[in-house]
């Protein structure tokens, strides 16, 4: 994924949803594009609105609420099993 000239490291992959932490400099920003790829294709370029940042960590099932989507040194999810 990249915003504006950015390359964005993937945060968390799960199935058909992707996390990746905003880079600094779109900070102080209104707006930014955001452009994903996967196995060569492009998608087309989309304007998003940026806002303050508010940090938290992110569930597993995208509700907020539940097992942290928490990795392991070795890429593996984090669970009570590890």
């Amino acid at each position: 994924m990249r915003t504006g000239k950015e390359q964005l490291g993937p945060e968390l992959g799960l199935s058909r949803h992707q996390n990746a932490v905003a880079p600094y400099e779109i900070a102080g920003t209104t707006s930014t594009t955001l452009q994903v790829e996967y196995q060569g294709q492009r998608t087309s370029a989309m304007s998003l609105s940026v806002a303050p940042s508010a940090p938290a960590i992110s569930t597993v099932n995208g509700s907020g609420a539940g097992q942290g989507a928490v990795l392991n040194q070795d890429g593996t999810l984090n669970s009570a099993a590890n």
